[in-house]
Formats: structure tokens, C-alpha cells, sequence
């Protein structure tokens, strides 16, 4: 889990969203793919970026000396909800409210929009994109 904080929260954690997923395509597949043929075996390789906004609190859990972070809010609960989500080809799912924050790179070259409005099972909606950054520079 990754929280970003001040004024560009939501763009940088998109832009890291789309960067992670490029990692995926461009150098974990590939290694995988080097040692075992990912096409004939049951074992399958996936990942997905779950993302929304939200006030957070944070609180240290656990005894002393083996403590850990916990985050309370919606937002937690929502991404850890929507990075679970497996449609082919998109690994980032966002909130409604996160996607209408951001402000950094709403299309592709080709014009047409990142982002993809979708009803869940439940009735509830979200958005997917199938982007991923593979110039470095855009970060």
C-alpha cells in the first residue's frame, strides 16, 4: 500500500498506477517468460492498482516490537477492494472521485480517453484503465 500526500496526490499516484503496470509489461512478464512458458501452465501472472481519495488515519497496532501500520478510512478499503478486481487487459481501477481529480494525462496520444466507466456486480461503479507509461520521462 502507497499514500501520497500534498498538492499533486492524485496525479502522482496515477502516474505511479500506470508506471507499475508498464513494469509489469515490460520487465516482469519478460523475466517470467524466460524461465517457464506462462502460456502452457495453470499458474497465471497478474496485478491490478486499486486507487481512491480519501481522508486516512493512521494508527500503530500490535505489540511492542512487532507493530505495524493501520489505515482507517474508505479509501483504504476501496482500493484494496478494486486492486482484488481481474479484467484482461486494464490493471488500474479507481474510484469515481479519484478519476474526476485528476488532472495529469486524461487521454492517450491517440486521443482517446484513459479512462473506462464501469457498474460493478454490486451496482457500485468504478473506472478502469487499460494505460501504462512506457516513457520514463512522463513521470
Amino acid at each position: 500500500m502507497a499514500v501520497f500526500v500534498g498538492a499533486d496526490y492524485v496525479d502522482r499516484a496515477a502516474k505511479a498506477a500506470f508506471a507499475l503496470a508498464a513494469c509489469k509489461e515490460s520487465v516482469i512478464l519478460p523475466a517470467l517468460r524466460a524461465y517457464w512458458d506462462l502460456e502452457s501452465t495453470a499458474w497465471k501472472f497478474n496485478y491490478a492498482s486499486g486507487l481512491d481519495k480519501s481522508e486516512l488515519t493512521v494508527i500503530r497496532a500490535g505489540p511492542r516490537g512487532s507493530n505495524d501500520l493501520v489505515w482507517l478510512g474508505s479509501a483504504a478499503n476501496h482500493a484494496a477492494r478494486l486492486s482484488s478486481k481481474r479484467d484482461v487487459g486494464y490493471a488500474t481501477f479507481v474510484t469515481l472521485r479519484f478519476v474526476e481529480s485528476v488532472t495529469w494525462y486524461e487521454k492517450t496520444n491517440s486521443g482517446l480517453y484513459v479512462w473506462e466507466r464501469r457498474r460493478d456486480i454490486d451496482g457500485s461503479n468504478y473506472v478502469r484503465s487499460n494505460c501504462y507509461l512506457t516513457d520514463i520521462s512522463q513521470l
